[in-house]
């Protein structure tokens, strides 16, 4: 049997936003996949999915200066820490490349949120594919930042401040990944991901895609959005590697659904009966008269 893989950002919101994808899937006669940490093991399952334990690798989301000293002072006194950092990043990409030999999927869906984790695939030659929870959230001029409040009015002012708005988000994104290599001392997550690269002859500038939002993404792979376009600007052009495929979150409720459940139901439906009645006989008497 044919399988799809699909690799998720471990929240309740993104596996739920991906479930009806994944039916479409199964219904095409699919074995459909997803990663999993424990804590989501029974919310995969009760979807009729199978699951594949997964190690994501870390990441440090510093906010605080007392964050980024600390970690500063452990990356300078602590030799084996960015040894033990690397090791864990090379487990995860252990993991990755463990999974395809062991699933052999025919496709791989992979959250955008985890972009870069293409590259641990890339070398299996299997058809991989950006799965976006979101709206899009690559830079389009006109189109402000997907976390802007700003409404568009499709001219050229209004572009001009889409454009500056975008470069105050680009420079607080690049502001956050200067920290990063200032508290690991050069040697962050993008270091670690360069290697990889540089290991089988990959351009990171050439793969890597950072007019996005919130993440890095794939410049020559394809993106599937799964919310739905109408909630996008109507004077968005569309993106040649962009694609929205929406239907209803999914969640199997079966569980959930005690007597007492079951009577609110019937009740609720022979109210709703009730009212269609009455109201099917108030237009009839209004117009007999």
């Amino acid at each position: 049997m044919k399988t799809v893989l699909f690799i998720v950002l471990p929240f309740p919101s993104h596996y739920m936003a991906a479930f009806g994808f994944a039916h479409e899937w199964q219904k095409r006669g699919y074995r459909v996949i997803f990663t999993v940490t424990e804590k989501y093991i029974e919310l995969v399952k009760e979807e009729g999915f199978e699951i594949y334990h997964f190690k994501y690798a870390s990441e440090y989301n510093i906010k605080t200066f007392k964050g980024f000293l600390g970690l500063w002072l452990k990356t300078l006194s602590d030799k084996d820490f960015t040894k033990s950092r690397f090791k864990e990043f090379i487990s995860s990409k252990l993991v990755a490349e463990t999974s395809y030999e062991i699933l052999q999927p025919q496709e791989i869906f992979i959250d955008e949120h985890f972009a870069e984790y293409y590259l641990f695939f890339k070398k299996f030659d299997v058809k991989t594919t950006i799965l976006n929870t979101k709206l899009s959230t690559k830079k389009v001029k006109g189109i402000p930042p997907l976390n802007s409040s700003y409404l568009p009015k499709n001219n050229w002012c209004s572009d001009f401040i889409c454009e500056m708005l975008w470069l105050k988000h680009f420079a607080k994104l690049r502001g956050q990944e200067l920290i990063q290599k200032l508290v690991f001392c050069g040697k962050d997550e993008v270091f670690f991901w360069k290697r990889i690269c540089k290991q089988n002859n990959w351009s990171w500038r050439n793969e890597i895609a950072l007019d996005h939002s919130f993440n890095r993404s794939i410049n020559s792979i394809p993106t599937i959005i799964l919310a739905p376009k109408e909630l996008e600007f109507d004077f968005r052009p569309n993106q040649k590697n962009e694609s929205f495929f929406h239907l209803p979150i999914q969640k199997n409720e079966e569980k959930y659904k005690t007597l007492e459940y079951k009577h609110l139901i019937e009740e609720i439906e022979s109210y709703k009966k009730k009212q269609t009645s009455r109201s099917f006989i108030v237009h009839l008497v209004l117009l007999v008269l």
